[in-house]
Formats: structure tokens, C-alpha cells, sequence
């Protein structure tokens, strides 16, 4: 019988599974992207799966060290499912190199932690505590959402105005889950089910983003078209489209004038 955290898991997963598949479909994104997004996605997924292994394994009849070692893959994980939220947005090689610092940190931490007992400790049902050392992660898992935050604030700057707003909302939500689960002593599991949705609100985000720089882009094409780039006087394009259009209407405005100019030897060489 499922429970109602597994069913949330499942649902997650499955979530996930489809943006894959709407990345794999979308000719917007370079190959390179898609990959970032792929990784993005998969971290995400794991981590929950970790987080969802450590929370069915409390009170289990397991070896302790299977519990240690769950909970470990969850403190590395975590942090790295909250800075895959950076791999969705631009680069920025300053920042990246932060937050590799920030979870090569944390990876080295955890593994020496899993043997030492700073982060976990296991009494004798099976049940897991905070170790004496639990804050260093905290403070690690800050830095990351921290580090996420100004990967938002700067890629929201390569937005229009009005399309910030969106942008900046998303990160709130996705923050809000992740400080309720925190807040609540992780009674609520709302972590990564933020993150998820979180992501979908971001691939929504990024392919309204590409079609507005294709419409842009589609515009300065136009304009080069019926627009002399050196005068700005209208292209030969243009003035036979306006006056096609007024053939097929048969109605010409009051004041309506058309010139020709045949000029001889322009095209010749000086």
C-alpha cells in the first residue's frame, strides 16, 4: 500500500521524467543546455529519492551503517539538487566556481562525517539524530541558496523589466518550500516538491524567454527588409507591398502619390 509521501515521490519523479522528455522535444535549446538541464533534473530526482530512502529506513531492522550511509547521500545531495537551480540559468564562471567550492566542501565533509558521527548519530531503534557538527552543514546549505539567489538576480538583469517579476517570484516559492521544511523540523516534506515545481515553472520560463528573443529576432529581420539600413527610406519590398495592397483593395486614400526614379549607370564602378 503506498503511503502519501511515496505517492508525492512518485509524482515528483514522474514530473521530472516529463521535462526530460520536453527538453528532449525542444529545438530552442542547444544540446549543450539540454544537458545542463538533464543533470539539473536527474540531481533533483536522486536527492529525493535519497531524502524519501532516509525517511522509510527510521525504525527499520537495517544495519546502521545502511542508515549512515542513506543519510549521507542526503546532506551531499541536497545541496546539489538547490544548486542545480543555477545549471537552468546562464553561466557565469565567478559564481560557479563559488559554488563548486561550496559542494566539493560539503562532499568532503559528509564522507569524513559519515565515519566520525559529526553529522548523524543512530541510537538503538534505528532512529536518527543531528550530530554536534549539523550546523556546518546548515551553514553550507545557506551559502548554496544563497549562491542560487544571485544566480536568479543575475539572470533575471538579461530579462525585459516585466519578465523579472515572473522570474523573481519562482525563486520565492522555491525558497518558501525549502525554508517550511527547515521551519517544521522536516515534518513537512515540501523541499523538494518545491524544487520540482519550481523547475517546470522555470522550463515555462526559459522557452517564453527563447520565443520572445526568436519574435526579436524576427523583427530586426523585418525591418532590415523593409528598411534601408543607410537612409532609413523605405525598401523597394516594402513600397510593393503597400501598393499591392491598395491594388487588391481598389481603393486609394485622398492623398496618394506614387513616384519613379530610374536612375542610369548607378550600378557601375567609379
Amino acid at each position: 500500500m503506498l503511503t502519501y509521501y511515496s505517492c508525492i515521490i512518485l509524482i515528483l519523479l514522474t514530473t521530472l521524467l516529463v521535462l526530460c522528455i520536453l527538453i528532449a522535444e525542444n529545438d530552442r535549446i542547444s544540446e549543450e543546455y539540454k544537458k545542463l538541464f538533464y543533470l539539473a533534473y536527474g540531481l533533483i530526482g536522486v536527492s529525493a529519492f535519497a531524502e524519501f530512502l532516509g525517511i522509510v529506513l527510521i525504525g527499520r531492522n537495517v544495519p546502521h551503517w545502511i542508515l549512515k550511509l542513506v543519510k549521507c547521500a542526503d546532506y551531499i545531495l541536497t545541496p546539489m539538487a538547490g544548486g542545480s537551480l543555477a545549471l537552468q540559468m546562464y553561466r557565469d564562471e565567478r559564481w560557479n566556481r563559488a559554488l563548486q567550492a561550496v559542494l566539493v566542501f560539503n562532499l568532503a565533509f559528509q564522507i569524513v562525517s559519515c565515519f566520525t558521527g559529526w553529522m548523524v548519530t543512530i541510537d538503538s531503534g534505528n532512529r536518527y539524530m543531528h550530530g554536534p557538527m549539523y550546523f556546518v552543514y546548515m551553514a553550507v546549505y545557506l551559502m548554496v541558496m544563497g549562491l542560487v539567489v544571485i544566480r536568479f538576480i543575475q539572470y533575471g538583469n538579461s530579462f525585459r523589466r516585466k519578465n523579472r517579476t515572473s522570474l523573481y517570484a519562482i525563486m520565492l516559492f522555491i525558497l518558501a518550500g525549502t525554508i517550511m521544511q527547515e521551519l517544521t523540523g522536516s515534518a513537512a516534506r515540501t523541499a523538494y516538491l518545491s524544487m520540482t515545481i519550481g523547475s517546470c515553472l522555470l522550463y515555462i520560463h526559459y522557452t517564453e524567454f527563447s520565443q520572445q528573443r526568436a519574435d526579436d529576432f524576427l523583427m530586426a529581420q523585418h525591418q532590415q527588409l523593409m528598411t534601408d539600413s543607410l537612409t532609413g527610406v523605405k525598401s523597394r519590398v516594402a513600397y510593393s507591398g503597400v501598393l499591392k495592397r491598395y491594388s487588391e483593395l481598389n481603393i486609394l486614400p485622398d492623398q496618394f502619390a506614387a513616384v519613379t526614379i530610374d536612375l542610369n549607370g548607378l550600378n557601375k564602378p567609379l
